[in-house]
């Protein structure tokens, strides 16, 4: 059987080569005066990685990026560069080059860069500037007058001798973010200079062998950011060990601009931290070794999605199987109808054969006559599910498709699902726990291809966390340090706990999964299927956020229905906002909950506290919430349990509650919150009516 590979980058046995189909191009929509433009053009270099999706910028910094809102754009140095029509909407351009001459015509490239950076774009070098002649990095003229422009002096002076070295100044908030500085292993520098007083210099050192000379090694201006060589990330291949060096939220926030700015968010709904759970089909027909007679999805089935039938699942098979005579048993099909046919399981797809590799169309699932093919994988493979389902008298739509393997595919593959109304979600191989303890191995929300995007899961599977299934088999319950270090001191990512079928195959796999999901139930979640999930990832790439009077307009956020506003103290002012459910503070930052009903919001802020009622926290959907601190009316829809905390109403004050037929009695606090625990969740698509009334 089948047991599938995992997608983390230690599967670096297979080595990967992706060739990205059809013409790069940026499609940002109208842009109007008062907008915030989000998108940063990533340059990258071929001769280095053949896809954009090995890039530092994508492994590394779009994880960052995406935290403060921005949203990124790829394109291949070797391209022609983007017309002044594709730079609309443009906040900026960043680059991360390993070579001295990455870029083919420094003299063209440069003369457009500069034109950017005088026209408003913010530019950040990483690494290489990649415009350099030779070894003994000289710069044309139009080089330096570009980096002049984004207020740098350069004055070339290599060096690699770290023993000529001295700090003269260095923030270590800054510059020892995940791992202290040393010049043994950041041992390389060439002297420039940060021009503008503005500038924001976090490292400084002064060069023995050029008289005592300082160099300005690791800074912000007014136009970008400036960090060369490794100054930015530590990497140890041979051990698997990646540190930033600078802190790259702060780093960027500062170098972009964006401070202040509100910021889409995909972790968190209605001040709850979202939740959402998957399972990849393979393993599910697998033998158990728990009681050495029941399929490891039988298990599954059993021990998991019929105990807890307040849990919103998305499961998937994968299709091939349909087509081999020894998986055609009334007891799979029996199996296969069980699953799907709970309430609380939502219907996907996992490929036809399985690919392992797609970009050479490997696959792991070996059927008589059949070679790779995308559509197949894809559309194909979710038209077979529909047609198993419908036979087996199960009425759900197929609508998700979860990827497998090595999980980078390209342009047509993504864009196969997004023409056939289907989502698609797996890839980014995140993990943030002892053995890979850094920020830099949180993975992004997804990637764009072509002009879609692929969605990536928002932790690893019990693949990773068990040597590929070798073993130890409870490994799985590390992936608790990963929901932990992703929710503090930042929350960058939600709880998914994403497995296979073949976790029913041992009793320790069993355990593990049983440990993780309790440890999610403890927490104050939002309970979704993976394809809500995916709609709010797709609206963070549309959403648009224009500055208004004393605040922000926005729209087009589709199922995105949360804004943060980080190291803020205000409140939002309920009466003059529009389309606002509430908000919340946690952790520094202000989440501020939009009215799913609303197609546009306006929040403004304040330093007056409420005084009208607003939801701070619940744990469902909310929809028609209107009335006074006196009555209040709205209805829930939601999963797991059903809590909600509100703000603004009277304080120290009794209230009763009705909740369809259950009733209750609860009283505010001295600050005006009062907290609600609903004894039943509707666990469904149904809503419940509720009314609060003061006593």
């Amino acid at each position: 059987m089948d047991k599938g590979p995992g997608t983390r980058k230690i599967t670096g046995k297979i080595f990967l080569f992706l060739l990205v189909l059809g013409p790069w191009s940026m499609v940002h929509g109208p842009v109007f005066a008062a907008e915030i433009p989000r998108t940063i053009l990533a340059f990258y270099d071929p001769k280095v990685q053949s896809d954009y999706n090995y890039s530092a910028i994508h492994l590394n910094a779009e994880m960052p990026l995406e935290h403060l809102g921005l949203k990124l754009e790829y394109r291949s140095i070797a391209d022609p560069f983007p017309s002044a029509q594709e730079m609309t909407g443009v906040r900026g351009i960043f680059t991360w080059f390993k070579r001295l001459n990455a870029v083919p015509n420094p003299g063209l490239y440069c003369n457009w860069m500069q034109g950017q950076i005088l026209k408003g774009k913010k530019v950040v070098f990483f690494g290489e500037i990649g415009v350099l002649k030779d070894e003994n990095r000289r710069l044309t003229k139009e080089c330096r007058a570009m980096l002049e422009a984004l207020g740098i002096e350069y004055g070339g002076g290599y060096s690699g001798n770290p023993l000529f070295y001295d700090i003269v100044y260095k923030d270590p908030s800054m510059i020892e973010f995940e791992r202290k500085f040393s010049f043994a292993e950041s041992h390389e520098n060439i002297m420039v200079k940060a021009l503008s007083p503005a500038s924001k210099v976090y490292l400084k050192i002064k060069r023995r062998d050029l008289d005592n000379k300082t160099t300005d090694v690791v800074f912000t201006t007014p136009r970008g950011g400036f960090a060369p060589f490794n100054t930015m990330l530590y990497e140890d291949k041979e051990i698997e060990k990646i540190h930033w060096r600078i802190n790259p939220f702060r780093f960027f926030e500062e170098a972009f601009g964006t401070k202040g700015l509100p910021r889409p968010d995909t972790t968190t709904r209605n001040g709850s931290r979202i939740f959402y759970t998957h399972i990849d089909g393979d393993g599910v027909v697998n033998l158990s070794h728990i009681d050495w007679k029941s399929f490891s999805g039988e298990i599954i089935l059993k021990e998991i999605l019929e105990k807890m039938p307040h849990l919103p699942v998305t499961a998937s098979l994968i299709t091939g199987y349909f087509d081999m005579n020894e998986y055609k048993s009334e007891r799979v099909m029996r199996l296969y109808r069980d699953i799907f046919r709970l309430p609380n399981v939502e219907a996907g797809v996992h490929t036809y054969a399985h690919p392992l590799n797609w970009s050479r169309g490997t696959v792991a699932l070996k059927i008589p006559g059949y070679k790779f093919n995308p559509e197949k994988e894809t559309v194909g493979s979710a038209k077979m599910m529909q047609e198993m389902l419908d036979a087996q008298g199960v009425r759900k739509k197929v609508g998700i498709l979860l990827w497998s393997g090595n999980c980078v595919v390209n342009d047509l593959e993504v864009g196969l699902t997004y023409q056939n109304n289907l989502l698609n979600i797996n890839g980014g191989d995140t993990r943030f726990d002892r053995r890979y303890d850094s920020y830099a191995s949180v993975g992004p929300l997804g990637i764009k291809r072509g002009f879609y995007h692929q969605i990536y899961a928002s932790a690893q599977n019990e693949n990773t966390y068990t040597n590929l299934w070798e073993g130890p088999y409870y490994g799985f319950v590390d992936v608790i340090e990963t929901f932990k270090n992703t929710e503090a001191p930042l929350r960058i990512k939600p709880i998914n706990v994403y497995y296979h079928f073949y976790s029913g195959e041992r009793q320790a796999s069993l355990k593990a999964l049983k440990a993780v999901y309790d440890y999610a139930f403890l927490q104050d979640i939002f309970p979704m299927f993976a394809e809500d999930f995916v709609r709010i990832a797709q609206g963070f790439y549309k959403t648009r956020m224009e500055a208004v009077a004393g605040g922000y307009k926005i729209t087009n956020s589709g199922a995105l229905k949360t804004v943060r506003f980080d190291d803020e103290k205000k409140h939002v002012d309920m009466r003059r906002s529009r389309g606002v459910l509430g908000f919340a503070h946690h952790q520094g930052s202000l989440y501020v909950a939009l009215d799913a009903s609303s197609e546009e919001q306006t929040i403004i802020l304040t330093h007056s506290k409420s005084g009208i009622p607003y939801v701070a926290r619940a744990s469902f959907n909310i929809k028609g919430f209107q009335g006074t601190r006196e009555r209040l009316q709205f209805s829930k829809s939601g999963w797991f349990k059903s809590e909600m905390i509100l703000g603004g109403m009277q304080p120290l004050k009794n209230y009763k509650i009705r909740a369809g037929e259950e009733t209750l009695q609860a009283k505010s606090g001295n600050d005006g919150r009062l907290t609600l625990q609903f004894k039943n969740a509707e666990n469904g698509p149904q809503f419940t009516d509720v009314i609060i009334e003061s006593l």
